[in-house]
């Protein structure tokens, strides 16, 4: 399972050290290494890597402070000369602080960590109750009932779980969460969309509405589709 990086730090030396530890640990896949904590942001929200290693203090805006700014968060591996900062980034629910200079040895401990992290969030069984989906969502198991999806978006490496009232980011794909969901309910409309069929207001070949939403059909789901739909 590949791990999809991207380093922040205003000292080039300290990247070129991140870039030279992350050759050597197999599935690591770095994609960038910044200096510009402005320019990390607009690549981060981009690339929406796995894994962040992010420096802390850094002029004009520090890594809490991206942190803070980022719509979904990332794994994140602080990485820092001050060990001040370390309570505050623990509190951020960080995988790891690593206090510079650090060994390869420590920098693979904190990966080692990271991937076990990683892997759970693709193993994510439905509740016994069979009422309720569990996910993980920033380091933490969240109970959403069934009742109160409304459909699932994929986005990248992530899932975007919409319920009526807010929605829920977890690291997961459409093929992994759809096992953990009952077949009588809940269908695949599209390569990118998994709906509720109790929520369908209605719905043409082209697409269905679920309330206030609206979710394209694809031309490879439509039959399957209709077939789950009248059965409702």
């Amino acid at each position: 399972m590949i791990i999809r990086c991207i380093a922040v730090d205003d000292e080039p030396p300290a990247l070129k050290i991140i870039k030279d530890y992350c050759s050597r640990i197999p599935n690591l896949e770095l994609l960038a290494c910044i200096t510009d904590p402005f320019q990390a942001i607009q690549t981060i929200k981009l690339e929406k890597p796995d894994l962040l290693f992010l420096d802390i203090q850094m002029p004009d805006i520090d890594g809490i402070s991206i942190v803070k700014s980022l719509d979904y968060k990332p794994f994140i591996i602080f990485s820092t000369a001050f060990s001040r900062y370390a309570i505050e980034g623990f509190n951020l629910e960080v995988v790891d602080f690593l206090l510079k200079p650090y060994s390869f040895d420590r920098f693979e401990k904190a990966i080692q960590k990271t991937r076990k992290l990683f892997e759970q969030t693709s193993m994510l069984p439905a509740t016994n109750e069979n009422d309720f989906l569990l996910v993980k969502i920033e380091y933490q198991n969240v109970k959403i009932p069934l009742a109160d999806i409304v459909y699932i978006e994929a986005l990248d490496n992530y899932i975007k779980i919409h319920t009526q009232t807010k929605f829920y980011m977890t690291l997961m794909n459409l093929k992994a969460i759809a096992p953990k969901l009952p077949l009588e309910n809940f269908v695949r409309v599209h390569r990118s969309f998994l709906i509720s069929l109790s929520h369908i207001s209605h719905f043409t070949h082209e697409a269905v509405t679920l309330g206030k939403y609206s979710v394209p059909v694809g031309r490879t789901y439509l039959q399957s589709f209709l077939i789950a739909a009248k059965k409702v």
